[in-house]
């Protein structure tokens, strides 16, 4: 099976940086959704000046449970992370995917923000595709990727389409499908 990851906000924390940045500037009510339209012009800018930081964007935690999972997997599975990160930061992320996960530099494909991963999963002919973003799982979905979306208390911006499975119940699913 081809399995497709979202790193940011569904393998590992990110959330603590744009709620960190959100809350600086007393946009508490904001503090919970990831849309970045919905923040002001300084602090949108500020937030992608973050993102450009390797020693800030290459130390997040993984989410308990994920280093366990993506190991089980890569025993019969081919994993590729596709994440949306700047050039900036590229090498150093891709040292920290390798020493968190044990996954290969040619496994790992970067897409510029906001731009759409499409391209990607068509080259890759995945089965399937696990992200936190709504708009990158419809990408998926529209083209026959059955897609699985993380949805917890980290991300709230993408509750109003829990028509999926949180981390925990996706790893079950996809073991279940990988069965059947």
């Amino acid at each position: 099976m081809m399995i497709g990851i979202d790193l940011d906000s569904t393998l590992v924390a990110t959330e603590n940086l744009i709620h960190g940045v959100a809350m600086k500037w007393s946009i508490f009510e904001k503090a919970n959704t990831f849309k970045m339209d919905n923040y002001p012009k300084h602090v949108k800018d500020e937030i992608l000046n973050e993102f450009c930081h390797p020693d800030i964007m290459c130390s997040f935690p993984p989410y308990p449970g994920v280093c366990k999972k993506l190991n089980e997997w890569g025993e019969n599975h081919e994993i590729f992370i596709i994440t949306a990160r700047t050039e900036c930061i590229r090498e150093a992320t891709k040292k920290y995917i390798f020493d968190l996960f044990q996954i290969t530099e040619d496994k790992i494909y970067f897409v510029n923000f906001p731009e759409s991963k499409l391209r990607i999963f068509v080259e890759l002919n995945l089965d399937y595709w696990i992200d936190d973003k709504p708009e990158d799982l419809i990408t998926a979905k529209d083209i026959g990727i059955k897609s699985v979306m993380i949805s917890n208390e980290n991300t709230q911006y993408n509750h109003q389409y829990r028509k999926f499975f949180p981390w925990y119940e996706s790893v079950t699913l996809i073991d279940y499908f990988n069965r059947v």
